[in-house]
């Protein structure tokens, strides 16, 4: 039997440029947890990214400690749904 699987969001600050968003997303790449979206905006040295995980708990805390982990990246958390509707209408 598969174990439960939920779908969080993960926002981040990065600083840097392409290649530091790229940095990122390669560690996402080696997660267990599927990508189901990715969505960012550049200004200037920083990057805001906003990124829709799915797989079990455990492998979507390991992309937000892989990835928090990275030296470009200023913030990494997990969000809620609601606090997730906010931001996309300020943003």
């Amino acid at each position: 039997m598969e174990r439960m699987r939920v779908e969080k969001s993960m926002g981040l600050r990065i600083f840097g440029s392409l290649d530091q968003f790229l940095r990122v997303v390669n560690t996402l790449r080696r997660s267990s947890a599927e990508v189901k979206s990715l969505e960012a905006k550049f200004f200037g040295n920083e990057i805001l990214a906003l990124v829709r995980l799915e797989g079990r708990p455990e492998e979507i805390d390991w992309a937000l400690r892989k990835v928090f982990a990275l030296p470009e990246v200023r913030s990494a958390e997990l969000m809620e749904a609601l606090r997730l509707a906010e931001l996309k209408q300020s943003g």
